[in-house]
């Protein structure tokens, strides 16, 4: 559906959130610029509404040889 950084500005309309990618990084860290971002599947609640929705991405980091898969409906 989409792929980018997770800085990129249309990364907000896919539900990909910098916060949502990097729960054990510290805060301190620079991880928007670290990981390349495929959206396999994403709906939000309503539209343009991310408080509530569903995705499904592959987060990959090929500078720190990281993947990340993340499946997540709140």
């Amino acid at each position: 559906m989409w792929s980018g950084r997770d800085s990129d500005a249309a990364a907000a309309e896919h539900g990909v959130y910098a916060g949502a990618l990097h729960p054990f990084d510290r805060p301190d860290t620079d991880a928007a610029k670290r990981y390349d971002v495929y959206v396999m599947f994403s709906k939000p609640y309503l539209p343009g509404n991310w408080n509530h929705g569903e995705y499904s991405l592959v987060a990959v980091s090929e500078q720190e040889n990281k993947l990340l898969f993340l499946a997540s409906d709140w």
